[in-house]
């Protein structure tokens, strides 16, 4: 086996599409399913292939408040997709050329665990794209609370994202400490998690490399594919090449090493916080 990604999010399903389309032999392992809405800019929809059947809403503007009273309004251009959604839709197409997707696995670096099976891989190359250490972002999903659906709206260190009929709240602190508590009075929650960004390390070690959540490329959380995107785009690149040996994996290490803010000026959306 070539290569081996470790993980469901988005970007690590669109990067098994993407090799495995390539001629790379690719597997994809993971523990379930990534399924918390995120932000993405229309120019990363377009360049990434996202299909409307993933896009949850679309985002008109931003609001930022503080102490209930609206500050800012910024307009904003964005769309709030379907993580989970948009990684079965790119598993598909890479399991169309030939790579094959575990789901509900466990990997401890040289046996795949599948229910009561085992399976031996001994891949040449680890992409490993799961975050699991580092400061814990707190997200919850509420229904029944007033908001605009249309809009972003930040409120001093949380953040509320619409989905449909529901919204999501992210905070840094307490998932309801920065936003006053009246407006809670009448929702409830649907599901919490924790949404982790780990510590700066080296993205490549022998064999194994980092992308996305493992790598730290993330702005903040609920905008976390399309910085990622950027570096999985240039893995799809250079893994290809890399196998055929007509480069190394270099040109990675040094760009992903980076902190994540040298690069911002790639994307359009912006965000104030």
């Amino acid at each position: 086996m070539d290569a081996l990604i470790l993980g469901a999010s988005p970007v690590a399903a669109l990067l098994a599409f993407d090799l495995s389309a390539q001629g790379v032999e690719t597997a994809l392992l993971s523990e379930n399913m990534d399924s918390w809405p995120e932000l993405v800019s229309p120019e990363t929809v377009e360049d990434a292939g996202i299909p409307a059947s993933s896009i949850i809403t679309e985002i008109e503007q931003t609001a930022v408040f503080k102490q209930d009273r609206r500050i800012e309004e910024t307009p904003l251009k964005a769309f709030v997709i379907d993580t989970e959604k948009l990684s079965r839709h790119y598993l598909k197409r890479a399991a169309k050329y030939g790579a094959e997707i575990l789901v509900g696995c466990t990997f401890d670096g040289q046996t795949a665990r599948v229910e009561n099976k085992q399976i031996k891989i001994e891949p040449k190359l680890i992409i490993d794209t799961i975050a699991r250490n580092g400061p814990g972002v707190k997200v919850a999903e509420l229904i029944n609370l007033p908001f605009n659906k249309d809009s972003f709206e930040v409120h001093a260190g949380s953040y509320l994202m619409p989905a449909t009929d529901s919204v999501i709240v992210g905070s840094s602190q307490s998932i309801l400490s920065a936003i006053s508590w009246h407006r809670f009075e009448l929702s409830s929650i649907v599901r919490t998690g924790i949404l982790r960004t780990p510590n700066n390390g080296p993205v490549i070690s022998g064999n194994q490399l980092k992308l996305g959540r493992a790598a730290g490329q993330v702005m903040q959380a609920g905008w976390e594919f399309e910085p990622a995107h950027v570096f999985e785009k240039l893995l799809g690149s250079l893994i290809p090449q890399f196998f055929e040996k007509r480069t190394s994996l270099d040109a990675y290490s040094r760009l992903a090493s980076k902190p994540i803010q040298t690069i911002e000026n790639i994307f359009k959306l912006r965000l104030p916080l």
